[in-house]
This record gives C-alpha cells, sequence and structure tokens, in this order.
C-alpha cells in the first residue's frame, strides 16, 4: 500500500497530528452527524512562539505554503476515499497519523465518511466551522497548485 500511494507524503505530511477521529459532543449536534468525523485543526498564522508580532516576509509565505498544502491534501484524501476505501483508510492511519482503532473496538468502523469538521484557533479559543467550509475555501486548490 505504501509503494501505490506514498507519493502522496508530501502532502499528507502536512496532515500529521492536525486530524483527530472523533464523534460529535452534545453541543455540537449529535443529531446532525450519524458517524464519527475527522476534525481537523489547520495550520496557524502566529504559533505559540510568534503570537504577538508581526510575521517576517518569509514565515507568512512559508504559512501561505503550508495552509495550500493543508488545503490540497484534505482535497486529495477525500479523491481517494471515493476510489479506494482501504487506501483512505491507510492514509488516515500511516501517513497522517489518526488512531482509527482495530476491527472489534469501538473507534472502529468499516467505512469512514469523507466528513471533515474544521477548527481555526484564535486567541486561544477554537472556533469551529461546518462541514461544508471546506468546500467554499478550496478554490486556490485548483487555480493555484503547488510545484
Amino acid at each position: 500500500m505504501e509503494q501505490r500511494w506514498g507519493f502522496l507524503v508530501p502532502w499528507t505530511e502536512v496532515l500529521r497530528t492536525r486530524i483527530k477521529y472523533r464523534w460529535p459532543e452534545a453541543e455540537e449536534g449529535v443529531w446532525a452527524f450519524q458517524r464519527r468525523f475527522l476534525e481537523v485543526y489547520p495550520p496557524a498564522r502566529f504559533e505559540e512562539s510568534n503570537r504577538e508580532g508581526d510575521l517576517s516576509e518569509e514565515a507568512e509565505k512559508d504559512f501561505q505554503v503550508t495552509s495550500q498544502k493543508f488545503r490540497e491534501a484534505l482535497a486529495l484524501l477525500a479523491a481517494v476515499a471515493y476510489v479506494d476505501q482501504s487506501a483512505w483508510r491507510y492514509l488516515l492511519e500511516h501517513q497522517c497519523g489518526v488512531d482509527l482503532g482495530v476491527e472489534g473496538e469501538e473507534i472502529f468502523e468499516e467505512e469512514i465518511a469523507v466528513l471533515f469538521q474544521l477548527y481555526m484557533i484564535k486567541g486561544g479559543d477554537e472556533i469551529q466551522f461546518p462541514p461544508k467550509f471546506g468546500t467554499r475555501s478550496g478554490s486556490m486548490v485548483r487555480g493555484r497548485p503547488t510545484q
């Protein structure tokens, strides 16, 4: 499987530690979700060490490149899910570091839905965006792909 999908590593490495697989909590509208979803934390412009000051030109450029790879990685993962569910599971688990459990555990599900819940950090508070936000924010993915 690694040999077949290893070419995605430059994108999926951006997602490592940024995706969690979980059930929605009561205030998130349990009735809206029939199953677990993928909670996604995009890269932040100001990491903990640089919250106060302005970003240097180089840091801003790095952030823009990372953000674009992040959006592309989510789009690529979603495409893989529609083509090959076992590859989707493999990429999430082995390249993105998501704990999907093993067969027999409660967390394990036969098929993982392509449902991303996007969370942004602002001043120490989490801001939650609905799953459809990603479809509205991905226009640059097709317009300006990474090299």
